[in-house]
């Protein structure tokens, strides 16, 4: 292949990119990507945003593509920026989210070599993608069929990896007079993140009576709407995690505590599992204490290693119309208990907790909505006065890449809150860089409280938490973002410009939290056993 063919083929690879619906690309430039770079700029018809580094890159990716419910493409240059991607790809795999990894390479002839930039591209994603392509000529397009064109029905698309080898490149410019011109939005094609419906089973048959709903993550915004009118009428216990963007579905909603002493009273003899793995110790605890409960999933995953039955979303039945016997014994303590939380938090405003409690006051319906892993989206779950559906990475529970997601999600006009931890946000300390080129009215939250505290109920060892004494107001004047800290939550803000928000909750109060926290739980769980 020579020089040119180099130009030919980045030009029909990226025809079948617009063909695949996408409408925006994240662009990490390189002298193996030049061909790509050189025809995008030719154009005017697809949005480009320019990275310098691929992790944040692929992460913001995905956030662009769950905010505008379509496909967007990531491209890089060869080498290690390459393996950059893997995060983003797994999470994209895991939340059923169609990113496209466009990456290119040295020619096939220096494979194994160990020359420069020159590693195993092909392939390098394994399991984590539908669909691995290694291109090197023309004759291979046909090859790029539509998403999901193999897949089984109900399932939703997964991301895919397109590997392109090039000639070495050319410094000199081309001559694009020989170039066939093309229109981007001429070739595309609408595209859905949704699958086929699947009806329910004739067989389906459920083995409990009276079951506990668990809601997690739900993937698009008509699903939101059916599982609703699904779950409307169900009588019984529901846990709706934030994500699910049904927590006012339930009036009386089961915390996290609640719902291990309900099913050892017998008020819960099986779990229905919604969308995405849940956030609440329940969930892990079904591995062990409680492997011996039927579980029924309608997902993608089961999210359990032992037995467990697993239907697509779709398949999901009407749940008030199914012969279950759930009591309203558990309605009291899920009473009596959310009372006492909201008591709690009130007397400790400052802790932790108290603060996250105070702060979802602030988020407006028409604001957007993340929440990173780990700690803050199981504060918010269990403390939020917000019934807004809120994005958030569960595919892999990792906790990097999580304020790039967040800024993907924004538009321009858009008031975002993103609330983070302190490890989470020194793990992505690059994402700012979108906002040169994307600005929003992004509200950074950093529940900055010394480390990772969520392994001090878990481990002994201070190495878990990676203890420090860090702040980011350097952070976020090098990115020239407005910084403020917050020791409690103001009464009166504002929200014209994106800022850089340090939450610093008081250690006396926070312990003081979970202590009272911890003795209200035992006096109101055997009001259910009544």
């Amino acid at each position: 292949m020579d020089k040119e063919q180099n130009y030919i083929l980045a030009q029909k690879v990226l025809e079948q990119v617009a063909r695949r619906g996408v409408a925006e690309i994240v662009f990490c430039a390189g002298a193996r990507s030049a061909p790509f770079l050189q025809i995008l700029e030719r154009t005017s018809e697809v949005k480009v945003h320019y990275f310098f580094e691929e992790r944040s890159a692929s992460f913001f990716a995905l956030g662009r593509a769950l905010s505008t419910l379509k496909p967007v493409a990531v491209f890089t240059t060869s080498g290690t920026a390459v393996a950059e991607l893997l995060p983003a790809c797994i999470e994209a795999f895991y939340s059923s989210v169609p990113l496209l990894f466009v990456t290119a390479d040295r020619p096939k002839s220096y494979r194994g070599s160990g020359a420069p930039q020159a590693i195993e591209q092909a392939g390098l994603f394994s399991s984590y993608v539908a669909k691995n392509f290694d291109l090197d000529n023309t004759s291979q397009i046909e090859e790029l069929n539509s998403w999901g064109e193999s897949l089984p029905e109900s399932s939703f698309i997964k991301p895919e990896h397109w590997n392109v080898c090039f000639e070495e490149p050319q410094s000199q410019k081309m001559n694009w007079g020989e170039t066939q011109s093309w229109s981007w939005t001429d070739l595309q094609v609408a595209q859905s993140f949704e699958p086929a419906k699947a009806s329910q089973p004739s067989n389906f048959k459920w083995p409990f009576k009276k079951p506990l709903v668990l809601i997690g993550q739900l993937p698009v915004c008509s699903i939101v709407r059916e599982v609703q009118q699904k779950v409307l009428g169900f009588s019984g216990p529901i846990y709706a995690e934030a994500s699910s963007g049904l927590r006012d579905l339930c009036s009386l909603r089961v915390t996290d505590e609640l719902a291990p002493q309900l099913i050892e009273q017998g008020e819960i003899d099986g779990i229905i599992r919604i969308g995405g793995v849940p956030t609440l110790r329940l969930w892990r605890d079904l591995e062990s204490k409680y492997k011996s409960l039927p579980v029924i999933n309608f997902s993608s995953f089961s999210g359990l290693a032992r037995a467990s039955a697993n239907y697509s979303l779709f398949a999901l039945p009407n749940l008030s119309e199914q012969n279950f016997s759930n009591s309203s014994r558990w309605s009291a303590a899920a009473l009596l208990g959310l009372e006492e939380l909201s008591k709690i938090l009130e007397a400790h405003p400052n802790s932790e907790p108290g603060l996250i409690y105070h702060l979802s006051a602030k988020t407006l319906p028409e604001h957007k909505l993340f929440l990173g892993n780990s700690l803050p989206i199981r504060e918010w779950n269990l403390c939020s006065q917000s019934h807004a559906k809120a994005f958030v990475n569960r595919g892999a529970n990792g906790i990097d890449g999580q304020i790039s997601t967040f800024l993907g999600t924004l538009q321009s006009d858009d008031v975002g809150w993103g609330v983070f931890g302190d490890l989470t946000t020194l793990y992505d300390l690059s994402s700012l860089w979108t906002l040169r080129s994307h600005p929003s009215k992004a509200q950074i939250i950093i529940v900055n409280n010394g480390g990772g505290q969520i392994f001090s109920k878990i481990f002994e060892s201070k190495n878990f938490r990676n203890e420090h004494d860090l702040s980011f107001s350097n952070w976020s004047k090098m990115w020239d973002v407005k910084f403020e800290q917050w020791k409690e939550i103001p009464v009166k803000d504002s929200f014209e410009t994106a800022r850089v928000i340090e939450l610093i909750p008081d250690k006396n109060e926070t312990d003081s939290f979970w202590k009272e926290w911890t003795h209200a739980k035992k006096s109101f769980s055997a009001i259910g056993a009544r």
